[in-house]
């Protein structure tokens, strides 16, 4: 197979500034008088919001903004695919949270410290509600329900009609229950984002310039592009080094930098 590259030595070219200690990452870019972001995340597993107090944290040194949903008003987050849409997640929680660490406000300040020293500053009144944690139980009839509306814990499914005779003529059937541990990565630098106006440190007409730690950046770029109500083209976005492999290279094309 002509340009297969199995089998075939392949020279990492990113390997030199990995060694070196040059490797640039979000956290490190020099971007200056930058305000840094925090984020409120629930303690709960589910439960409802019944309130959310943020005056004390609006008030403390080097805080500049405090939002929660209700502020914002941003519309739901699409994943890389839409299973279904009454499973829509919010950018920050609205009435329930849904999982340990959902976030339920931002904070926005001067410096990084005084963001997460303001996160214990908002109040934040929850309901608990019932946890179900094993994927089976949580199709039983008396299951707590993610989504109430749904009415159901299965997001999508599809499965032969019941009597289905499928496998009637199969010679040989394979029947195995298999249980999958999550998966640990392992990167470099974690989830991290930066965002300058114009074409920020980098320069280059642009409206806005993104630097974030991803993989898929044409997935990112055109996901913010829509989400924000800009033009793709006048949107400038850079990965840098991201889990262990660097994504930073010349530019090819005007909106995404690899």
């Amino acid at each position: 197979m002509a340009g297969s590259v199995l089998g075939t030595e392949v020279r990492r070219v990113e390997d030199p500034e990995l060694l070196r200690g040059e490797a640039t990452y979000v956290d490190n870019l020099p971007i200056p008088d930058a305000a840094h972001i925090a984020f409120v995340r629930s303690p709960f597993a589910h439960a409802e919001i019944t309130g959310i107090d943020t005056a004390e944290a609006l008030q403390a040194d080097g805080v500049l903004a405090v939002y929660t949903a209700k502020d914002l008003d941003l519309a739901p987050v699409r994943p890389f695919m839409v299973v279904n849409a009454a499973c829509e997640r919010p950018p920050l929680a609205i009435d329930r949270v849904r999982f340990v660490g959902d976030p339920v406000a931002v904070i926005v300040a001067e410096t990084r410290a005084a963001a997460v020293d303001a996160v214990e500053l908002v109040d934040v009144d929850y309901e608990p509600l019932p946890v179900v944690a094993d994927p089976e139980a949580a199709l039983a009839d008396d299951a707590p329900l993610q989504f109430p509306d749904l009415g159901t814990n299965i997001a999508a499914g599809e499965r032969d009609e019941d009597g289905a005779e499928i496998l009637a003529d199969a010679d040989v059937v394979a029947r195995a229950r298999i249980e999958n541990q999550r998966v640990a990565v392992v990167p470099l630098e974690g989830n991290a984002i930066a965002v300058e106006p114009g074409g920020g440190h980098l320069g280059g007409d642009y409206d806005l310039t993104i630097h974030v730690s991803t993989q898929m950046p044409h997935v990112v770029w055109k996901r913010a592009a829509k989400q924000l109500g800009l033009d793709a083209d006048r949107l400038h976005l850079v990965t840098p080094h991201v889990a262990a492999r660097s994504a930073a290279r010349s530019a090819s094309s005007p909106s995404t930098t690899w």
